[in-house]
C-alpha cells in the first residue's frame, strides 16, 4: 500500500499523542479504508495517508455537496470550540492543587476529548477532503463564463479571520496606553500567535517589541492601517455580493461561500486548538510536578495516556518516550509505538522518510494565482533563525504556514507549502495579500534549499515550482 506525505510540525508530545486520536477519529468518519501512519522524531511530527486513504476521504466529500450537511458541519464545529473554552475557564478557575491526582487526571482527559473533537474537525478541511469541491466548483463557475479572478474573489474571507482580528487588536493596543496586564491578556486570548512559546515572559517582551515597533510609526498611520482593513474588507462583501447576484441560483456558487467559510472556520479551529497548550498551562504545570517533572519535559518526553495513567493510579513516575515513535492506523484499528518497532515499521511502510530525493519541478495546488522568480527561503517551525533571515521579496518555502508567519508572509514574493488545500491558512491570507501561493506540493521543504532561485508559476487549474538553480542572493521578480 503506497503512502503520501500529508502533513508535518513541531508540536508537543502531549498533542502528539492527540493527534493521533484525532486521525483516528477521521478515519472512522470517512471509512474503515482509511490508513494513515505519523511518524514523531526528535518533536518533529510527519504524517502519511495511503492512496487508498485519499481515495475514501475523496468519496466523503462528496457529503458537502448537500446543504444540510454543510450547516451541520459548520453547527458542529461552533459546538466543539464552545465546549473547549469552557475548559478553559474551568482550567484558569479552579484551584488545581486542591485536587487529588485521579481527579487532575480526569481533568486531562477531559482536555484530550475536547483537543481530539477539535483537531479531528479541523481534519476535514484538509486537502484531500476540499479539492473536489473546488474542482467542481471552478468547472461548473467556468462553465457559467466566470473568470478565475471571480471564482478566488469568491473565496475571500467576508469576516475578519482570527489572524486579521489579532492584527486589528494589536494595532489597536499600539494606539493605547497600555500596561503588562494588557499584554497578558492580548497573549492568552491569541495564544495561538506564540504557539509553541510557553514563557509568559518571553511572550511579553517579543510583544512589547512589535508594539515598540508599531507605535514609532505613529497614531495616524495605525489608525490609517485599522481603516484599511475595514475598507479592504467591505470591498470584499460589496464584490461578493455582485457575483452572488450575478450567478444566482448556482449550486457552484452555494459551494464556493461554503469553501469561504470553511476557511474561515479552519481558522477558528486551529485557534482554539493551536493555543491551547498554552491557555491550559496551570493543568499541564500541576500535572508536572505531581509526576516530578518540568513542563519542558512534561511537553517533550511524555505522551498523555501514559500522563493519565500515572495519575489516575496515584503514581509518582511517568513512562517517558524515546525519540522515535509512532501511530498507524490501518482496518479501523490504532497502534501506537516506539522505539525499533516504530522505526520498522516506518521503514517498511513510508522509506520515503528516510531518502533525500533532489528534483527539478514540484506541483501542488494554486490557493492564489500569479507568477514569481526569487530566493527561496526555507522557514521551519522548529527553528526561530529561519525567520529572522527572511527578507522582503523572498519566497517563503515551509511545511505549513503558522498565524505567527503573517509579518513574514506580507514581506513573501510567493508562498510555497507542503501541505494544505484551498481552504488552509496559507491559501486565505495570501489571497488576501494577493501573492502566489501553492500549497500541497508535498515535498517542497526537502526538495528546495534555501538559497535556491525558483520560479513560481500558479495557474489557475494547478500550481508549478521550478529549480532553477543555486544562489546566494536572487533579487525578486513578483
Amino acid at each position: 500500500m503506497a503512502y503520501m506525505y500529508h502533513a508535518e510540525g513541531v508540536i508537543s508530545s502531549i498533542a502528539a499523542d492527540l493527534w493521533a486520536r484525532a486521525y483516528y477519529e477521521l478515519g472512522k468518519r470517512v471509512g474503515k479504508e482509511f490508513s494513515a501512519i505519523g511518524i514523531t522524531r526528535n518533536e518533529i511530527v510527519t504524517a502519511y495517508v495511503s492512496q487508498q486513504g485519499i481515495e475514501v476521504c475523496g468519496r466523503y466529500s462528496e457529503n458537502f455537496f448537500d446543504k444540510r450537511f454543510r450547516q451541520r458541519l459548520l453547527a458542529e464545529s461552533l459546538d466543539k470550540r464552545k465546549l473547549f473554552q469552557q475548559l478553559v475557564v474551568k482550567v484558569n478557575s479552579l484551584n488545581l492543587s486542591e485536587l487529588d491526582n485521579p481527579e487532575l487526571a480526569i481533568l486531562l482527559d477531559e482536555y484530550s476529548r475536547c483537543f481530539t473533537d477539535v483537531a479531528g474537525h479541523f481534519t476535514l478541511s484538509q486537502e484531500e477532503l476540499t479539492q473536489p469541491v473546488y474542482e467542481y466548483v471552478r468547472a461548473q463557475l467556468i462553465g457559467l463564463g466566470a473568470t478565475d479572478d471571480e471564482i478566488f474573489t469568491l473565496l475571500l474571507p467576508a469576516t475578519l479571520d482570527a489572524v486579521k482580528l489579532e492584527e486589528v487588536a494589536l494595532l489597536k493596543l499600539a494606539l493605547s496606553s497600555f500596561n503588562d496586564t494588557a499584554l497578558k491578556d492580548h497573549i492568552f486570548e491569541h495564544a495561538f500567535m506564540s504557539y509553541g512559546g510557553y514563557n509568559e515572559e518571553e511572550n511579553v517582551a517579543s510583544l512589547k517589541k512589535q508594539l515598540d515597533e508599531l507605535s514609532r510609526l505613529g497614531k495616524p498611520e495605525l489608525s490609517r492601517r485599522i481603516s484599511a482593513i475595514d475598507d479592504k474588507l467591505s470591498k470584499t462583501r460589496e464584490e461578493q455580493q455582485k457575483l452572488s447576484r450575478k450567478y444566482s441560483g448556482a449550486n457552484a456558487l452555494e459551494l464556493a461561500l461554503f469553501l469561504r467559510d470553511m476557511g474561515l472556520d479552519r481558522f477558528e479551529l486551529k485557534k482554539q486548538w493551536a493555543g491551547a497548550e498554552y491557555q491550559c498551562q496551570p493543568l499541564f504545570c500541576e500535572a508536572a510536578k505531581r509526576v516530578g517533572l518540568t513542563v519542558k519535559e512534561l511537553f517533550s518526553r511524555v505522551s498523555m495516556r501514559s500522563l493519565i495513567q500515572a495519575l489516575s493510579s496515584d503514581s509518582k513516575t511517568v513512562l517517558k518516550l524515546e525519540p522515535f515513535s509512532a501511530f498507524y492506523i490501518n482496518d479501523g484499528d490504532l497502534q501506537q509505538l516506539q522505539g525499533k518497532p516504530a522505526e520498522e515499521l516506518a521503514r517498511r511502510l513510508v522509506p520515503q522518510f528516510f531518502e533525500e530525493k533532489r528534483v527539478r519541478e514540484l506541483r501542488g495546488v494554486t490557493a492564489s494565482p500569479g507568477t514569481a522568480k526569487a530566493r527561496a527561503r526555507i522557514v521551519k517551525m522548529e527553528n526561530a533563525s529561519d525567520w529572522r533571515s527572511f527578507e522582503k521579496g523572498d519566497i517563503l518555502v515551509t511545511q505549513m504556514t503558522q498565524p505567527n508567519m503573517t509579518l513574514i508572509m506580507r514581506k513573501a514574493a510567493a508562498v510555497i507549502t507542503d501541505e494544505g488545500g484551498i481552504t488552509s491558512h496559507a491559501a486565505v491570507l495570501s489571497r488576501e495579500f494577493g501573492i502566489p501561493c501553492v500549497v500541497g506540493t508535498h515535498t517542497a521543504t526537502r526538495a528546495i534549499k534555501d538559497g535556491d532561485l525558483i520560479e513560481v508559476i500558479a495557474e489557475p487549474s494547478e500550481g508549478v515550482v521550478r529549480i532553477l538553480g543555486t544562489t546566494p542572493k536572487a533579487a525578486s521578480t513578483p
